[in-house]
C-alpha cells in the first residue's frame, strides 16, 4: 500500500495530474480485486501534513482508493499545501479499516473502555449532519478515552455526547514507511 502512495506522489508531482491505475507498477494484484476504506496521512518531521479518508469504500478497488486519497491528503485544507520539493522528506500511514471489526459503541461506559491507540472511532451525528473520524495512534497526546472524547469534541466543534451520535470502534491495520 505504501509504494501505491509513494508512485502516486510521484507521477503527481511529476505529471500535474493525478494518475490512473495503469500508470503505477502494481505489485499488489490483490489490491486491484478488494474493496476497503483507508485513510492515508503524510507526516514531516513528525508532524501530520495532509490526512484524507473514506469511511465507506467508494472506488472500485483499493488501489483507486489509496490513490485517491493520497491526493486528497495532498490538498487538505487544513495544513499548509504539500510542494513537490518536500515530497522526498514525506512519511506515509495508510490505515485500513476493517468492516468486520466494526462495533457500535451505544454507552458511555463502553466508550470510556476505548483505547484510542488501538481502535479507530467514528462519530456521526444522528442526523448526519456531522461526522468526525479519529484513527488509532494518530497523535501522541492522544491516551485514553478522555483524550479522545476531547479530540472528538474538537472536530466536531461541539461537545461529544454518545447519546447525540451514532459512534463506532474500528480495529484496523495500519501500514507505515517510519
Amino acid at each position: 500500500m505504501i509504494n501505491i502512495v509513494k508512485q502516486t506522489l510521484l507521477y503527481y508531482f511529476k505529471n500535474n495530474q493525478t494518475p490512473d491505475v495503469m500508470d503505477l507498477e502494481i505489485t499488489e494484484k490483490d489490491l486491484l480485486e478488494k474493496k476497503g476504506s483507508v485513510f492515508v496521512t503524510f507526516y514531516k518531521t513528525w508532524e501530520i501534513r495532509g490526512s484524507a479518508g473514506t469511511v465507506k469504500e467508494a472506488k472500485d478497488n483499493l488501489v483507486e482508493e489509496i490513490i485517491e486519497n493520497t491526493i486528497s491528503a495532498l490538498n487538505d485544507s487544513r495544513f499548509s499545501k504539500v510542494k513537490a520539493s518536500e515530497a522526498k522528506d514525506l512519511k506515509t500511514r495508510v490505515d485500513l479499516l476493517s468492516n468486520e471489526k466494526r462495533q457500535i459503541i451505544q454507552k458511555q461506559e463502553d466508550f470510556l473502555e476505548i483505547n484510542p491507540v488501538k481502535f479507530w472511532v467514528i462519530a456521526i451525528k444522528k442526523d448526519y449532519e456531522k461526522l468526525a473520524v479519529i484513527l488509532p495512534n494518530i497523535d501522541s497526546k492522544l491516551f485514553n478515552a478522555k483524550d479522545l472524547e476531547e479530540a472528538l469534541t474538537k472536530k466536531l466543534w461541539e461537545k461529544f455526547d454518545i447519546k447525540n451520535y451514532i459512534t463506532y470502534k474500528i480495529e484496523t491495520e495500519v501500514f507505515s514507511d517510519f
